[in-house]
C-alpha cells in the first residue's frame, strides 16, 4: 500500500518550512545510476536567516552560528509525529541534497550554485529522509523563477570563484574550512569561517523572514583561545556548535589572514610566540614577518 502524500507532507510541514517528496527512481535517473535501496525521498528545508545583532569580532557565517544545525535538524525530524519516517540525513549524506531539493520543487540553482527559493532565498538548511515505501503522489521541480541576467553574486565573490564557472577550490567558504593558506585579500570582512557574500547581495535574499528557531547567538572567535586549545579540547568545548569538528588552527589561520588584511600588526606581534609554536601557522607568520615587525 502506498503512503498518502498529503498526510505525510502535512506532518512534516508542522516542523519544517519546506517539504517535498520525490521518487527515488527520478533522483537516480538525474544522477545516471540505479539501485533498489529506496523508493522515496522526503526532502525538508528549514529557514536559518538570522538577525545579526553583533557587528564586531571574528565571526562565523550564518550557517555556522549558534547550535549545530545538524543536531537541530535531526531533533526536528525526530519530533515529526509519524512512525516510519525513514533514515534521516543532514549534510553528511549519501545524497546530493541540492539536486534532491530542486527535484522536490524547492527552487532553482542560482549562479552562486545555491538552491534558491522565492520565499526563503538561499538561507535554508536541507535534510533528506530515505524510505523504502512508495507514495501516491510526488512533487515536481520548480520552473517559474531564475537568476535571469543578474550577476551580483559573481561581482561580490572575493575570490572570483564564480567566474567563469563555479570553482570549489577557490570558494572562500571552502578555503576557510580547510588547512589552505589563501590570500589575505580574501578576508575583507570579519566573516572568517564560511562566507555569506554571494548570498547577501542576492535579490532573492533582500526581504527574508527571520528564522523561528535559528537565532543570532553573537558567536565570535578568540585568537588566543584558538592558539591555546588542542583539537580535542576545542571539539569538547564546542561540541554543540557546527564547527566543532575543525582544527582550531584552521580558524586561527583565517584570523591571522584577516589581521594581515587589516594591517593589525600589533595584535599579530602580541600573539607571535603562540603562532610560531604552531607548525601549521609558523610559515604564514614568517612569510610576513618583516611586514608585521615593521608595521
Amino acid at each position: 500500500m502506498k503512503l498518502d502524500y498529503s498526510i505525510v507532507k502535512a506532518k512534516f510541514l508542522k516542523k519544517f518550512d519546506l517539504v517535498g517528496i520525490i521518487s527515488y527512481q527520478t533522483y537516480q535517473e538525474k544522477l545516471g545510476f540505479a539501485d533498489a535501496k529506496y523508493k522515496s525521498l522526503i526532502v525538508v528545508g528549514k529557514n536559518y536567516y538570522r538577525n545579526q545583532k553583533h557587528t564586531t569580532g571574528f565571526q562565523p557565517a550564518l550557517f555556522a552560528q549558534g547550535k549545530d544545525y545538524h543536531q537541530v535538524m535531526t531533533e526536528l525530524f525526530k519530533s515529526v509525529e509519524m512512525e516510519n519516517k525513514g533514515v534521516f540525513y543532514v549534510d553528511n549524506s549519501p545524497f546530493n541534497e541540492k539536486l534532491a531539493g530542486y527535484l522536490a520543487g524547492f527552487g532553482f540553482i542560482g549562479h552562486n550554485q545555491l538552491l534558491i527559493n522565492p520565499e526563503y532565498g538561499s538561507f535554508f538548511f536541507l535534510g533528506i529522509s530515505a524510505l523504502s515505501e512508495e507514495f501516491n503522489n510526488y512533487d515536481q521541480p520548480f520552473k517559474n523563477f531564475s537568476c535571469s541576467s543578474c550577476r551580483k553574486c559573481e561581482s561580490a565573490c572575493p575570490t572570483k570563484a564564480l567566474t567563469p564557472t563555479y570553482q570549489k577550490e577557490k570558494c572562500k567558504s571552502f578555503i576557510t574550512q580547510k588547512n589552505i593558506i589563501g590570500s589575505s585579500e580574501n578576508f575583507s570582512d570579519d566573516i572568517i569561517l564560511g562566507c555569506d557574500l554571494c548570498q547577501t547581495v542576492c535579490p532573492y535574499n533582500a526581504r527574508l523572514k527571520f528564522s523561528d528557531i535559528f537565532i543570532d547567538s553573537g558567536d565570535s572567535f578568540n585568537l588566543k583561545e584558538l592558539l591555546s586549545l588542542s583539537k580535542n579540547e576545542f571539539k569538547e568545548m564546542y561540541k554543540d556548535y557546527t564547527y566543532h569538528y575543525l582544527n582550531p588552527e584552521v580558524i586561527a589561520k583565517n584570523i591571522i589572514l584577516r589581521l594581515l588584511y587589516k594591517k593589525d600588526y600589533l595584535k599579530l606581534r602580541k600573539y607571535k610566540d603562540l603562532i610560531l609554536n604552531k607548525e601549521s601557522l609558523r610559515s604564514l607568520y614568517l612569510d610576513h614577518e618583516k611586514e608585521i615587525e615593521n608595521g
